[in-house]
């Protein structure tokens, strides 16, 4: 019964990381579009740049959790070392860490403006 529950939570994982990872690249591709558009006006482009690179990070943050439960997983079912998923688990709050600080700064960026 753990192997099932295991299996489903490495599947669930690998979905979440799969769902991350599209909308990381979809949102860099924003990012380009947004500079070749603003090509022109440095402020505009600075808070584009600040706005879809803290998306980015967002999804990154999706995906990294999708990683922690994989590993969950594999740790529930199928005897992985029980610390195998601390050092994504610190990787999601560094970058939760630097996706909060890009939306402060993005927030204070827009207000001088």
């Amino acid at each position: 019964m753990r192997e099932w529950l295991a299996l489903a939570m490495v599947t669930v994982g690998v979905l979440i990381v799969s769902i991350g990872t599209a909308g990381a690249n979809i949102a860099g591709f924003h990012l380009l579009r947004g500079q070749r558009v603003l090509a022109g006006d440095k402020a505009k482009r600075d808070i584009a740049t600040l706005e879809y690179a803290s998306s980015m990070l967002v999804f990154a943050m999706i995906a990294v959790g999708g990683i922690v439960l994989l590993l969950v997983g594999e740790v529930i079912g199928f005897g992985v070392v029980w610390w195998a998923p601390a050092l994504p688990g610190g990787l999601l709050v560094a970058v939760a860490l630097v996706a909060a600080y890009m939306r402060w700064l993005l927030r204070r960026l827009r207000d001088s403006l």
